[in-house]
């Protein structure tokens, strides 16, 4: 009898697992908004990191506050509904590239920042949403669907009379693109229909923070993403 006594307390561990993943579950309001809100927050941290390294630091102090001003509770909310320890370090997290900018910091070690920065994100995530949700491709590609959206909705904002008008904005789409794009190369290999042509046609109106000479037309960004979301829902 007592050789059994392993397997049963291995089976309360494994029921406690499960109950602790569907809490995890239960108490975010919509896993894929959460995620995605994560991951512009990880593009706004990008986009600053780049501009700082060209030396334009305004620029970069205004897109590193963009993971507080812009998505704020939308990333911490969730995270401190799982652990309230881990939400306020988060918080803390999100805060520092901001002063770091401001207080003038090497530029290597800025970009150590935003890597522990994102890298904290990503753990978080791991926490909050559970692994077999994380895995699926159907709720990757999702999350995908949700940032192409918001490239959409930047590049809306930054396109007027034919051109890029308002360049913060381009920017901000440019950061989400290159989110979408990382996500969706290490899932292609599992979806049934491949995007690959249209994200690269899609790159080529992002080459980097700065637009390029001859912009891709508002139409033509929103007529790529609808092929690229239609391919993810297959």
């Amino acid at each position: 009898m007592r050789a059994a006594v392993p397997l049963v307390v291995g089976a309360m561990l494994w029921v406690d697992a499960a109950s602790v993943a569907r809490a995890q579950s239960a108490s975010i309001d919509d896993p894929v908004k959460f995620v995605a809100n994560v991951e512009q927050a990880k593009a706004h941290l990008l986009i600053s990191q780049e501009l700082y390294a060209t030396g334009q630091a305004p620029k970069a102090a205004l897109h590193s506050s963009h993971p507080v001003q812009e998505l704020g509770n939308r990333v911490i909310g969730p995270i401190t509904k799982v652990n309230g320890a881990l939400g306020e370090r988060v918080r803390a997290l999100l805060k520092r590239p901001r002063e770091a900018v401001d207080g003038h910091v090497a530029r290597p070690q800025y970009s150590a920042l935003v890597t522990e920065v994102s890298g904290a994100l990503d753990d978080a995530v791991t926490q909050v949403v559970p692994k077999d949700i994380r895995a699926s491709v159907a709720f990757q590609a999702k999350v995908i669907g949700r940032l192409l959206d918001a490239v959409v909705e930047e590049y809306d904002e930054a396109w007027k009379s034919g051109k890029i008008a308002q360049i913060v904005e381009y920017q901000d789409a440019y950061g989400f693109f290159r989110r979408a794009y990382a996500l969706y190369r290490i899932i292609a290999f599992r979806l049934q229909g491949s995007s690959d042509a249209d994200f690269a046609a899609l790159a080529r109106g992002f080459p980097g923070v700065s637009p390029p000479v001859a912009p891709l037309s508002l139409a033509r960004v929103k007529a790529l993403v609808a092929r690229i979301s239609t391919s993810l829902a297959r």
